[in-house]
């Protein structure tokens, strides 16, 4: 989904996983959590994508920090928690 809405990471496995672990969560209300992030943007997240020279992990940017020009910023939405959300309905996907 991410490859699909910004940068190709289909060969990043350790990045992406480490994008999950710090920004997914699990919906109580999922069709609530989607109209929110839908019409209001609510609860997206600035993911700072590593640059392998001065940083090597990428970093959750926080309310108030910046960052320079040459960062690439990944902005996730719903992706947070519609990644996770196969896991309780793989029929979503085609699985059974």
């Amino acid at each position: 989904m991410i490859s699909y809405r910004h940068y190709n990471m289909m060969d990043e496995t350790y990045l992406i996983n480490n994008v999950k672990e710090s920004c997914c969560f699990i919906s109580q209300d999922f069709s609530t959590d989607l109209k929110g992030h839908k019409f209001k943007k609510e609860g997206e997240i600035k993911y700072v994508l590593p640059d392998y020279s001065h940083n090597k992990e990428g970093y959750v940017l926080e309310e108030g920090q910046t960052v320079s020009d040459d960062q690439q910023v990944l902005v996730l939405g719903n992706e947070r928690f519609a990644i996770p959300e196969v896991l309780f309905t793989p029929s979503d996907v085609g699985e059974h």
